[in-house]
């Protein structure tokens, strides 16, 4: 609680929610209350995404500081999190350069978001179902030398408003903020961006650096943060212990790494 406060008054930004660090064993959470715990808390912060804001929020984007943050991973299980309450939920991969969604989500990249943006393909052409009911999935597509040039163009305004037509909210992963302004020109786009930082790795000045960048393009719509990886105590969060033996299920909805 100390970091999350000291993250506030350093970055005048609201936290959303807290997200503990999951030591995994044999593919499964080595503590079966940590992965409860971690379900709840994403469930948390899609319900803190909901109230951050005044006006409707359709569209979303996720971003950090810095690569290595956790961003990537804390939009698919927003995602999927919002799938579960409220089905017709677009998950984007926007991070040109270092793609990701799709292999945490196990799916094919052959064609995908740049295919739609220079107009080799239609949207709903490449959008791909996932094993989520409610989920679907946008890819990065074919890689493209330009990044930032298709993200501010018309065309990916015209993909926004198209995706929100059809689905209840369209969350987008983008760049960090540390290496190229990507997703600040996405961030000027939709009607929210939230900000992830990792407890213990990312450093308080850089964040600040990435907040002034956001501003200086004229982003005005920043929720708030997510305080990634918080190492959990067992002592503070007893009413998520399990039974001896029993498991969280693989359907429960948590993707790690």
């Amino acid at each position: 609680r100390a970091i999350q406060r000291e993250v506030e008054d350093e970055l005048a930004l609201p936290a959303l929610a807290q997200i503990p660090l999951v030591r995994m064993r044999n593919g499964v959470a080595a503590l079966p209350w940590v992965r409860t715990l971690t379900i709840e808390s994403f469930l948390q912060l899609v319900t803190s995404i909901k109230y951050a804001s005044d006006s409707k929020l359709e569209t979303l984007v996720v971003t950090s500081p810095s690569q290595g943050d956790g961003k990537s991973t804390i939009s698919v299980n927003v995602a999927l999190a919002m799938a579960e309450l409220e089905p017709r939920v677009l998950l984007v991969d926007g991070d040109l350069r270092r793609a990701s969604i799709h292999t945490k989500l196990h799916m094919k990249n052959e064609r995908g978001l740049s295919d739609v943006l220079v107009g080799r393909a239609r949207l709903n052409e490449v959008v791909q179902r996932t094993k989520y009911p409610g989920l679907d999935i946008l890819t990065s597509g074919t890689p493209t030398p330009n990044p930032i040039k298709l993200l501010e163009s018309p065309r990916m305004d015209e993909l926004l408003r198209e995706a929100s037509e059809n689905y209840r909210c369209v969350i987008v992963d983008t760049a960090a903020l540390s290496v190229n302004l990507d997703a600040a020109v996405v961030s000027r786009k939709v009607d929210g961006t939230v900000v992830v930082l990792s407890s213990g790795q990312t450093d308080l000045r850089q964040a600040k650096y990435a907040m002034r960048r956001l501003q200086q393009v004229g982003v005005k719509n920043i929720l708030g943060f997510v305080l990634n990886r918080v190492v959990p105590r067992r002592s503070d969060y007893g009413a998520y212990e399990i039974a001896p033996g029993e498991n969280a299920t693989e359907e429960e909805p948590m993707i790690t790494a």
